[in-house]
């Protein structure tokens, strides 16, 4: 069955929220060193306004320098800025790879 591009993106506009999650990885499940672009935000004006204050939009670049040992945040580098991420913050931003 071939799939038109207007059926290709129906199908994606029926995609609910939780279907997205599944097919897209979080900053915290990626290892150190990769190199990602931010495509989005799981959480409220509350999550966005403070990473809006980081300096941190969809569309960046985030490279994951390092994690801190039993739980503690990670380090991310954006814009040429080093920023430290909870866990609980990076596992709501939505990365994809760099092609």
């Amino acid at each position: 069955m071939r799939f038109s591009p207007a059926s290709d993106e129906t199908h994606l506009a029926t995609l609910n929220n939780w279907d997205i999650k599944t097919l897209m990885k979080t900053l915290l499940q990626i290892s150190p060193g990769s190199s990602v672009r931010v495509v989005n935000f799981d959480g409220g004006i509350n999550l966005r306004s403070k990473l809006t204050q980081y300096g941190i939009y969809p569309g960046d670049q985030l490279r994951l320098l390092r994690r801190a040992p039993l739980g503690g945040p990670l380090l991310v580098e954006c814009n040429e800025r080093e920023i430290a991420l909870g866990r609980g913050i990076a596992d709501k931003i939505f990365v994809e790879f760099d092609s």
